[in-house]
């Protein structure tokens, strides 16, 4: 597992054992000593330093990529690294490994863009386009390094290989295990996310946060099955921020909060990855129009007609407490918005995030502003002359906090007015009774903790 170049599907930084420490496949790569003795009795024609020096130079001592050489070369290759990259390449078995188990994990844009660096980038290195993808591809898959001048570099067997594959139009490998839809740069199939986002204006999004979290395109509803846990979570904390960029150290410390950075870093680039392939799996990366990255922060963008049922929410209850202010001026406007608020609040925030850190504050946050709206919605009403409505906009801010001593009062001077003694009185002993449970003692066996 510590040998692969695909990052294990659990968390390795939560679940380690004491001492242990986590292996990439940058710290596996071996020097020229130790290609020598791995490939002792492999490589046909015995070890010799120029035929060493070439597959060093070919592989930079990727296990892997030495192995699949040792296998494919003749009893009596050349010893240059334009020679034996000829000469592997040439393997059938070495194309179709590469293929699926090295190329075959990238979302089918980053494979895109990875074949179109590796074909346009002059001399060794490979420059970056302004896409991001070289930083994806060293911080999530291990693919290229970052040198410290800031240019990148990619094992010179696996460019030859990606150079020699050409355009987007080569045909695609054959799927086997690891392999990724799309990963052969030919049409990529629709995935289960937005569909035909690469003509034309976006479809409109619909995102809903409240009671269950929902994403939709007009009326079709996205089945989020396929996704890992992880870029769900990712997608429902984008969701909640929707149209507001979110600082990608912020979603590490939201997703990743055990982690060690370099750990969140990769897992958060991964995550980013699919979960921009899954919302337009045709875009080019860098041309999407839904997850927008924004310098070091990133936002899924509400195209227009697109809706967050959080902003519409935010929207109403300001427009509401505004109108409130202006006493009986503002009040028809203020009954229409926090009428609006309290419909639209449903239930809590995200409760498939449990009592995840980062969405417990933002949950409670949305309770009380959901009550005050409520509340201020009953008091508006009450003096409108509405004592039925300021009844049920008390009775909905109760139900989603008891613990309103003033909403309680309102309630009951709310059924007064309406003439209704024996609800008035109904909602008193209700009231009595909710002060009794917070004055009750705690149950013996469960106050000593």
């Amino acid at each position: 597992m510590l040998a692969g170049r695909r990052h294990p599907a659990i968390n390795l930084a939560r679940h380690e054992l004491s001492g242990t420490v986590v292996v990439t496949a940058r710290e596996l790569a071996l020097d020229g000593v130790e290609i020598r003795d791995a490939l002792h009795g492999l490589l046909p024609g015995g070890a010799d330093i120029g035929r060493l020096d070439a597959l060093t130079r070919l592989t930079e001592g990727w296990p892997v990529a030495l192995r699949l050489c040792a296998a494919a070369l003749p009893r009596r290759a050349a010893r240059s690294a334009a020679a034996l990259a000829e000469i592997t390449l040439a393997s059938a078995a070495v194309r179709a490994y590469l293929d699926r188990e090295v190329l075959g994990v990238l979302p089918p844009g980053l494979a895109r863009d990875f074949a179109r660096i590796c074909r346009t980038s002059p001399g060794r290195w490979l420059h970056d386009d302004g896409t991001g993808a070289l930083d994806e591809l060293d911080a999530g898959y291990g693919l290229v390094r970052r040198r410290a001048d800031g240019r990148y570099g990619c094992v010179p067997l696996l460019r030859e290989h990606m150079r020699r594959r050409g355009a987007a139009s080569a045909p695609a490998p054959v799927p086997g295990p690891g392999y990724g839809a799309g990963a052969g740069y030919g049409p990529v199939a629709a995935a289960p996310g937005i569909p035909g986002t690469a003509d034309g204006p976006p479809p409109a999004l619909h995102l809903r946060c409240f009671r269950r979290f929902e994403a939709t395109v007009g009326d079709q509803e996205l089945d989020w099955r396929s996704t890992r846990p992880r870029v769900r979570a990712l997608a429902r904390l984008l969701a909640v921020h929707a149209g507001q960029p979110v600082h990608r150290e912020r979603l590490m410390a939201a997703l990743w909060p055990d982690s060690p950075e370099g750990t969140a870093a990769r897992g958060l680039q991964v995550a980013l990855s699919a979960l921009r392939t899954f919302l337009e799996p045709g875009a080019e990366r860098g041309r999407t129009r839904l997850l927008v990255r924004s310098g070091e922060a990133y936002m899924i963008a509400l195209p227009p007609g697109g809706t967050c049922d959080v902003q519409r929410f935010d929207a109403a209850v300001a427009a509401g407490l505004r109108a409130a202010a202006r006493g009986t001026a503002g009040a028809e406007q203020a009954a229409d918005s926090l009428g609006h608020a309290v419909r639209l609040y449903t239930g809590e925030l995200l409760p498939e995030d449990g009592p995840a850190e980062w969405v417990v504050p933002l949950r409670e946050h949305y309770r009380s502003q959901a009550v005050r709206a409520a509340h201020t919605l009953a008091e508006v009403e009450l003096a409108r002359g509405r004592p039925a409505a300021a009844a049920a906009a008390a009775g909905h801010a109760l139900s989603v906090d008891p613990f309103q001593d003033a909403v309680w009062r309102l309630l009951v001077a709310a059924h007064l007015q309406a003439g209704d003694a024996a609800a008035a009185h109904q909602a008193t002993l209700r009231h009595a009774r909710v002060i009794a449970e917070l004055e009750a003692p705690p149950l013996r066996g469960l106050d000593a903790g």
